[in-house]
């Protein structure tokens, strides 16, 4: 009898642990599964809510069935208690609670939002965080006090010849004079290269044609091209050359090394990066010494007669980026890190959360950042497979026009703006009216032209096509998310109600009957070999659209801005039009500290998730409609915010982004870089303040 009790307790107790196993197991798989379901969905394939709770109902069912069969084979007073009524009814409830609690939660993670659209509280946000901007930008009205700001912020005199910037700033009426703290964190891991050691790098990134960087050299004043730049980037030396013509004669003689390339060259590796940024920030600490100009003799490296051959580049043309690159710079504890996004056909909503108010951009800078966001793998051409990408995990003194988080490239005023390759020049044939007279529709032209797809099938996951199949391509199936009121806001407003905002799902036909969207690929697919390219033409063929003139954007209230292999060259004249710039973007430019998100622009995340959400808050979205007309708005446009943003992006670009303020940002910057370069440089700054006492 003892022993028969011993083993109706082992096999209890082992019975009880195999139960216990199902039921960690099952919480497990379910909690994942109802992770991903409930995730933000993407434009390809979204989820149904319908699907959803039935499949975790089943899932509930199932593992019902699995812990009575299991109890039913191994013990019998367990088969007894199911064959009973008492028994069947107490199975019955647990199923019946199991599909509720799913029904619960499903119901408490679709987010509603009472009050105010949370665009029409960032876009009030957004004013108050330009207000703080200027007011700091430009605290300075004399060089003195210019100089004793520079000291405050930076921690250093400020380099030789600082009144000549500030004079040459203050005649162009510059809303900007102090704040260059975006320049101030590209240079400052460059103060742990020796100066010898920077004139070195840049000798090596020109000497070799192979490496794609074009030199300028700085001689007595005048600026002049250096090495053998190739004649198919001769437009843009040329426009640095305009672009420093102004300033030169009060530069010191240098060598310069600009990146031909669209994408960024230079990612350090975390340990790396905080290595020299420490290095960097204890220059800041230095005492006082005697102060000088630049040293007479710069001691730069004379070209050599044969090209040479090594380089510190590595080709990664045409394979992913993302993790030898994109994220060594992010601490090996953070998401990019330690994860992978594995659901590509599901936006990552726990990414999203990082930088997102209900899935709209709230936070522009840590959008780009790619630290959180794992599936940046998949979802982006530098990442996925750029097309010239010639890249090192060395400190480079380099100068590119752009640059994704987590590059250490130079960021300087891009020449294609400054001589105009995209210009904003409205003329009687294709004016810019006022915006009240322009479309309703969202407007876009482009190419294929992020990456560079070889058979793999990555452009699946480049913004721009993304962008063309939700717009044009997507199926019944695939619904999008709008965040709608429940109820007509005008009502609401008549009996002094507050509104209530719920995400709901649309079909294509739906999307496009409420909202007017107008984005076409340009002629043909661009940059694809092998199958990609008939898979890309069999997606996108019926979206083909001839050549336009640059021009005919201005008919349209809402651009779509995007990157193509880095930055877009069309932002700046979006912005001085009275159109709006819908802005998805990673690659960051000289400007991007001093334009606000939400005031002078729309920012889009890059999985563009919010696109027909945006375009319904600006354009509206109707309940009722006669022989074409709306009788009814159940959510009215918010045109006099959309407009509000066009004319402040217009007015500020017009103050802070002319070619004037390019110069004034190139000049300071190249002190900085001359001092940074110079022997002396740890005696070296700018302190007649300090001689005035």
């Amino acid at each position: 009898m003892i022993w028969s009790n011993a083993c109706l307790q082992t096999q209890n107790r082992r019975i009880g642990l195999e139960m216990t196993t199902y039921i960690v197991c099952f919480t497990a798989l379910n909690g994942s599964s109802f992770s991903v379901a409930t995730s933000v969905r993407s434009t390809f394939l979204p989820v149904s809510s319908v699907k959803i709770v039935l499949s975790l109902g089943l899932a509930s069912l199932g593992f019902l069935l699995l812990i009575s069969s299991e109890m039913t084979w191994r013990n019998q007073s367990a088969r007894n208690f199911l064959n009973s009524r008492f028994g069947t009814r107490h199975l019955a409830a647990g199923l019946v609670f199991l599909f509720l609690c799913q029904i619960i939660i499903w119901h408490r993670v679709t987010p509603a939002r009472p009050g105010q659209h949370p665009v029409s509280s960032l876009i009030a946000e957004a004013g108050e965080r330009h207000v703080n901007f200027t007011t700091k930008a430009a605290t300075s009205k004399t060089v003195h006090q210019a100089a004793r700001e520079y000291r405050r912020r930076y921690g250093r005199d400020p380099p030789p010849r600082f009144d000549h910037w500030f004079n040459f700033a203050m005649d162009r009426e510059s809303p900007v004079i102090d704040d260059f703290d975006s320049m101030h964190a590209d240079l400052l891991p460059h103060w742990s290269l020796s100066p010898g050691d920077i004139r070195l790098r840049v000798w090596e990134s020109i000497a070799n044609p192979w490496n794609d960087i074009g030199g300028i050299a700085i001689r007595k004043g005048e600026a002049m091209l250096h090495g053998h730049p190739p004649e198919s980037h001769r437009w843009m030396l040329q426009g640095i050359l305009n672009m420093t013509e102004s300033f030169a004669k009060w530069l010191p003689d240098m060598d310069l090394a600009f990146n031909f390339n669209d994408e960024p060259r230079s990612a350090m590796v975390w340990q790396e990066v905080q290595g020299r940024l420490a290095i960097g920030r204890n220059y800041n600490q230095l005492p006082p010494r005697d102060t000088g100009d630049f040293e007479a003799d710069r001691r730069w490296i004379p070209m050599p007669v044969e090209p040479l051959e090594d380089s510190r580049y590595r080709e990664g043309s045409f394979h992913d980026s993302f993790y030898r690159y994109g994220v060594v710079g992010c601490h090996k504890s953070t998401k990019a890190r330690r994860e992978r996004h594995w659901q590509l056909r599901h936006a990552c909503a726990s990414c999203l959360a990082e930088h997102s108010d209900f899935h709209f951009v709230s936070d522009w800078n840590a959008a780009a950042d790619p630290c959180h966001q794992p599936d940046f793998a998949d979802n982006y051409g530098l990442h996925l497979s750029p097309s010239t990408f010639k890249a090192t995990n060395e400190l480079m003194p380099i100068f590119s026009q752009s640059k994704a988080h987590g590059y250490n490239d130079l960021l300087y005023p891009s020449p294609w703006s400054y001589i105009d390759k995209t210009a904003y020049a409205p003329n009687a044939t294709f004016p810019d009216p006022t915006f009240e007279q322009k479309r309703p529709t969202l407007f876009w032209r482009g190419g294929t032209s992020e990456g560079k797809s070889t058979g793999s099938g990555a452009w699946k996951g480049m913004a721009r096509q993304r962008l063309l199949h939700m717009f044009n391509n997507a199926t019944e199936d695939e619904k999008s998310l709008v965040l709608l009121p429940t109820s007509q806001l005008d009502t609401l407003r008549d009996t002094g109600k507050e509104a209530t905002y719920v995400f709901q799902g649309f079909p294509p036909s739906t999307l496009h009957n409420q909202l007017s969207a107008d984005i076409y690929i340009v002629q043909n697919i661009d940059r694809c070999a092998n199958r990609d390219c008939q898979d890309q033409h069999s997606e996108f063929h019926p979206t083909y659209s001839p050549p336009i003139d640059f021009q005919q954007n201005w008919k349209y209230k809402y651009l779509v801005d995007m990157d193509g292999a880095g930055f877009s060259g069309r932002f700046i004249p979006f912005l001085q039009s009275h159109s709006v710039p819908f802005k998805a973007s990673l690659a960051r430019e000289w400007w991007d500290s001093r334009v606000t998100a939400w005031l002078h622009f729309v920012p889009m995340d890059i999985r563009l998730t919010e696109a027909w959400s945006l375009l319904a808050y600006f354009a509206g979205w109707k309940q009722k409609e006669k022989e074409g007309v709306v009788t009814q708005w159940l959510m009215p446009p918010h045109e006099r915010e959309a407009k509000h943003i066009a004319e402040a992006g217009r007015e500020w670009a017009n103050k802070a982004l002319r070619k004037e303020d390019m110069e004034i940002y190139m000049f300071r910057l190249l002190l900085e870089y001359g001092r940074l370069s110079d022997d002396r440089r740890d005696e070296l700054g700018w302190t007649a303040d300090k001689d005035l006492g």
